[in-house]
């Protein structure tokens, strides 16, 4: 775990560092494990891309996250947060600082997305706290993972934060970590087929409180 919360410091200080190149618009940290996702190593490695344009799926993010704002008044993951906090069907884990579930909108079968619960757009926002809460829950949700699966369960794990350089998002943006398994069980993939690939609506075959429910109920002892 003191390994997770270096790493954590060492993404707070690349994107700072990079925010600073005013040609810089986005900051996309991104892990990957397994070959199934094309890695070509087999243990999980990341990397850290300084777009000098918001590439297209941000864009709709911003957009559907600015009008929530608007229509509302507030945050829309905030309200999303509070929400599965109320029901709690979907909830993986969650610490002080830090909330982990299966979204009603999952597009895969155990796909689980990690918000913080104060209000944050950029991980270099994070406090001292919040960045050891940040590594413990990174650790849990794949630990969770390779435990209900038996086997080094591969995913694409993805950072979202708010635009640098660009417009003030602070207000509508909520910093937030997307795991995405493209498996649905221990054997079977989750391709992308043409529904996927064509049209971005995606046909998700598991329930996400089904999903939820079988990660929170792994045994962490093993």
């Amino acid at each position: 775990l003191e390994q997770l919360h270096k790493l954590v410091k060492m993404w707070k200080d690349r994107t700072l560092s990079l925010s600073k190149y005013d040609f810089v618009r986005y900051i996309f940290v991104f892990e990957n494990r397994g070959r199934e996702v094309g890695a070509t190593l087999d243990h999980p490695h990341g990397q850290i891309y300084a777009f000098p344009f918001i590439p297209k799926r941000i864009q709709a993010k911003i957009e559907a996250l600015e009008k929530g704002f608007d229509e509302a008044g507030k945050c829309v993951l905030c309200t999303v947060i509070e929400e599965e906090m109320r029901v709690r069907e979907r909830i993986v884990s969650e610490n002080n600082s830090f909330i982990s579930v299966v979204p009603f909108y999952a597009r895969f079968p155990y796909e689980v997305h990690v918000y913080p619960k104060r209000h944050v757009d950029t991980i270099f926002k994070l406090n001292e706290k919040e960045e050891k809460d940040f590594a413990a829950i990174l650790k849990d949700v794949t630990s969770r993972y390779d435990l209900l699966f038996r086997q080094a369960f591969p995913y694409m794990m993805m950072f979202f934060q708010s635009p640098f350089n660009w417009r003030d998002l602070s207000h509508a943006f909520h910093f937030h970590v997307e795991f995405a398994p493209p498996k649905r069980d221990a054997k079977r993939m989750k391709w992308m087929a043409s529904v996927e690939t064509g049209t971005w609506a995606f046909i998700n075959p598991k329930l996400p409180e089904d999903a939820a429910r079988e990660l929170r109920e792994v045994n962490l002892d093993g």
